[in-house]
């Protein structure tokens, strides 16, 4: 009966002993394989997302096709800025847009000449955002100007000694 106890315990230490690097060993295969599967979905769901798209041609938008729908000292304007400053004002344009839920690719596209009741909306917003956009521009423009030169120089008085307090806390007191 004991040598029946002792062998019983014997296989339960034993399988309590090996059982640790079988499991490790497993852990590691499944953590190699599922990382190999995270890799390759990873990679698929990068390759597969569309990139966002730019912008296209917005300036030459307006001056071709567009130019029916907007003002002419807009088109001016527009016209008149050179290309980092087109650029500038186009992503700027169209993050607002997007914030109305209107999207300037689709403007640009052609995507809104079938709904002309949304196409004069989103162009009268252009219109005012870019009027909004100049004067801002023209603000900081003049306050950089400012800040560039130099205060006149004040003249300064000299300072004069007061009489101190604990003086005149003692003459008080005397």
């Amino acid at each position: 009966m004991a040598l029946i106890l002792i062998l019983i315990l014997g296989v339960a230490l034993v399988i309590l002993l090996t059982r640790p690097r079988e499991v490790e060993g497993a852990t590691r295969k499944a953590s190699a394989s599922s990382r190999s599967w995270a890799d390759r979905a990873s990679a698929w769901l990068t390759f597969s997302q569309p990139e966002e798209k730019k912008t296209p041609g917005f300036r030459e938008y307006v001056a071709g096709d567009g130019a029916k729908h907007f003002p002419n000292d807009f088109k001016k304007w527009l016209a008149g800025l050179s290309g980092a400053e087109a650029k500038k004002f186009t992503a700027a344009l169209s993050d607002y847009s997007k914030g109305l839920g209107y999207n300037l690719v689709e403007l640009v596209e052609g995507g809104l000449d079938d709904r002309p009741s949304l196409l004069n909306s989103f162009v009268e917003a252009i219109v005012i955002y870019s009027q909004e956009y100049r004067k801002a521009l023209k603000t900081r423009e003049e306050e950089d100007s400012e800040g560039d030169e130099a205060p006149a120089p004040e003249e300064k008085k000299p300072a004069q000694k007061r009489a101190s307090r604990r003086k005149a806390g003692a003459e008080g007191a005397a």
